[in-house]
């Protein structure tokens, strides 16, 4: 895109940044409530990062939608990207571009919903695979099987809450409710604040963990759920 037809525009401190498909429901969702409180919000489905030479954060910048938006201007992002979407219709070098990605998102100071670690550039099923191993652990000594447990069951984490998803989720979302402590420093410790748990049939520990869950089979309810609880992490700079 020429740099003329690149419009730079001067927003207040208070703009999310949304990285998502077109067809991504929470994104959406998300996007209405900012709409609906007065935030303002940018939303795109492929995002280019520029300046990124200067190994200074203030001279990176992000082009989405044809807007040039500033590193400063950015209050919060939330990242709902498909596996190796910055590699569609790249013929440079990947690695300095992975490297300009995962540098932005790490050092914006404001909440980056998430904060993906440099794993999930190169292998999103590894990088699952590594954070469901990193919470067993962490859990091993306080989860117990169900014994009247009939079926799996997801629990949706997002900071400190704890969302069930459709069908039998909400006893499996209770019972950890005990284990937010362990859950924050988890969070704290891999830069993810948001992903689907998924527990077996007998629900003693989690089976899975999708740092970046599809959501467009949930109910209205439950993602318009998420969807207040992820904006609120987000906004939580202007607190």
């Amino acid at each position: 895109m020429p740099v003329a037809a690149v419009k730079h525009i001067a927003v207040f401190p208070a703009m999310l940044l949304i990285m998502a498909k077109q067809e991504d429901s929470l994104a959406h969702a998300v996007r209405r409530i900012a709409s609906r409180v007065g935030t303002a919000v940018l939303m795109c489905g492929d995002p280019e990062i520029v300046d990124a030479g200067p190994q200074s954060l203030a001279f990176k910048s992000v082009i989405c939608a044809g807007r040039r938006v500033r590193a400063s201007d950015i209050a919060g992002v939330l990242c709902r990207l498909p596996a190796c979407w910055w590699s569609a219709g790249y013929s440079g070098v990947y690695q300095e571009r992975i490297g300009a990605w995962y540098t932005l998102l790490c050092e914006l100071p404001c909440p980056v919903v998430n904060r993906f670690g440099l794993s999930w550039w190169l292998d999103q099923e590894g990088y699952a695979l590594q954070l469901s191993l990193y919470l067993n652990a962490a859990l091993t000594n306080t989860r117990q099987a169900a014994a009247h447990a009939s079926g799996p069951a997801a629990v949706y984490m997002v900071g400190p809450a704890l969302i069930p998803g459709s069908g039998e989720s909400r006893f499996m979302a209770d019972r950890l409710r005990g284990d937010v402590p362990v859950l924050r420093h988890w969070q704290n410790e891999t830069g993810v604040v948001f992903a689907k748990l998924t527990f077996g049939a007998d629900r003693a520990k989690p089976v899975a963990v999708d740092p970046c869950p599809d959501c467009s089979a949930e109910s209205a309810e439950i993602t318009g759920q998420l969807a207040d609880a992820v904006y609120s992490m987000l906004m939580r700079s202007l607190s």
